[in-house]
């Protein structure tokens, strides 16, 4: 009897002992595909302010990024969550350290994919002037004065006035009152708003059961990398209110719902396609959902014409 114990004992040991190999196998596998994704990320860099050029190994590079992020999920999901408090720290670590990584190998870079942002920076440099972005292009005659060296050259639609809704202009503002005319700040908010996507998809997915790793999926994505990293789009910031949104429409606390419709109506008025979410979130005889939904629509008309904030602006 006393073998048999013994026999099990030594069974039990190796087994664990194997976990503990694979487990920081898997970990290893994690952090060298961080170091790779940075090389790639680099490599992407290094075919300067027009990657267009270079088709092919644009392509490649790509397909790369893509292969790097599949392969950190395949690496998460093959496996359980490690039992030890020390292993799932070193993970988290690793998972979170990769996405910032990537994301600091692009943001100190002007955007190269597109001119987006810069028409984001020229809007919110109105604004501050108190002039509505929503009436005349960059061409207008009346705004030479207000003409840089830098952002207003490389500005596209010169005849068009802006397209971007008043929640979008809020984020352009907020960046442009810390430091007019400059990427970097208009940058960090929209990072602001990507790393809070990431925190709230964990959010989500510990409230449904799922394993909350699978945040990966976005946070490891090149696409929300490239685009909001390096081009600095405003998609992040609608992405954000909605992921609220979901989390809010989900609780049982007081005003959750309404809480719910107030960040659905800020995730369409930085994008307008977040309104589709509220087919999915909107229940029957639901007041303050739709209360609050359309209550923060109305807001954007209702604003002082002198402001230059409304689309009616003068």
């Amino acid at each position: 009897m006393a073998s048999g114990n013994l026999t099990l004992q030594r069974a039990l040991g190796r087994f664990a002992e194997d976990a503990r190999w694979l487990e920081g196998t898997r970990l290893v596998g994690l952090g060298g595909l961080g170091l790779g994704g940075v090389v790639l990320y680099r490599a992407i860099l290094g075919l300067g302010g027009n990657p267009g050029a270079q088709p092919a190994r644009l392509a490649w590079l790509l397909v790369g990024v893509t292969l790097v992020s599949v392969a950190g999920l395949a690496l998460v999901l093959v496996a359980q969550p490690p039992t030890a408090r020390g292993w799932r720290i070193a993970e988290w670590a690793l998972l979170f350290a990769g996405g910032l990584l990537w994301r600091g190998v692009l943001f100190g870079t002007p955007p190269t994919f597109s001119p987006d942002a810069y028409r984001y920076l020229w809007d919110a440099h109105l604004l501050v002037h108190g002039i509505s972005p929503y009436l005349h292009g960059p061409d207008y005659p009346a705004f030479a004065g207000l003409r840089d060296t830098v952002v207003w050259p490389i500005l596209g639609f010169r005849n068009a006035p802006t397209i971007y809704p008043p929640g979008a202009q809020l984020i352009f503002v907020l960046a442009g009152i810390v430091a007019p005319l400059k990427i970097g700040a208009l940058k960090f908010a929209i990072e602001i708003a990507d790393a809070a996507s990431a925190l709230l998809l964990i959010a989500l997915l510990r409230r449904q059961g799922s394993d909350p790793r699978r945040f990966i999926l976005y946070w490891w994505s090149p696409l929300p990398i490239i685009e909001f990293a390096l081009n600095a789009h405003i998609d992040a910031v609608a992405i954000a209110w909605t992921l609220a949104a979901l989390l809010a429409a989900g609780s049982a606390w007081r005003g959750a719902r309404v809480a719910a419709g107030i960040f659905l109506a800020l995730a369409a008025l930085t994008k307008i396609y977040p309104l589709l979410f509220a087919i999915c979130i909107a229940r029957r005889e639901d007041r303050g959902f739709f209360a609050a939904l359309g209550g923060r629509w109305c807001w954007p008309i209702c604003l002082s014409s002198r402001s230059g904030w409304g689309v009616a602006a003068s």
